[in-house]
């Protein structure tokens, strides 16, 4: 028992650092685009948890990849192109949470292996015409929540 223990440990340890040595050749390979302010951006978490705040004017879209790690977005600071916005998701052994104002119409679609997708935001009813914002998420043990701020005042 105790011998099957220990090939088990090792397996395991040398299991994380493969996975350790290929997210940070990932995190080096994959760039970031925009920041905080932008409305097209490309942010990469890798073994590690990371909070992003947009203040985008007109946001529309954006790239989210996180791997054995996660990410808190909040989005409640950010205002929606026109035509809205469209957020893919790429989760691996991690997560991201999404927050948004109350008063946007939020749609999550997309897959998940071994994880799960949950929109807390559809509780609230929006009207048709309300801001549009689609995420689409591809996720591999991990998950992506999506949530309302309480209020939607902007600061």
């Amino acid at each position: 028992m105790k011998r099957a223990f220990l090939k088990f440990l090792k397996w395991a340890l040398l299991f994380d650092l493969v996975a350790l040595v290929i997210a940070q050749i990932a995190k080096q390979l994959i760039p970031e685009i925009g920041d905080e302010n932008s409305d097209v951006f490309q942010v990469v978490t890798m073994t590690g948890g990371r909070n992003w705040v947009s203040k985008a004017e007109a946001l529309r879209s954006g790239t989210v990849i996180t791997g054995m790690g996660g990410m808190e977005m909040d989005l409640t600071h950010a205002e929606l192109d026109s035509a809205g916005a469209h957020l893919k998701l790429v989760t691996v052994m991690g997560g991201a949470e999404i927050r948004v104002p109350r008063d946007w119409n939020v749609e999550l679609k997309g897959w998940a292996f071994m994880g799960g997708h949950a929109n807390a935001a559809r509780k609230h009813e929006v009207p048709e015409d309300a801001p549009h914002l689609i995420i689409e998420g591809s996720t591999v043990m991990g998950g992506v929540a999506v949530t309302s701020a309480k209020e939607t005042s902007r600061l």
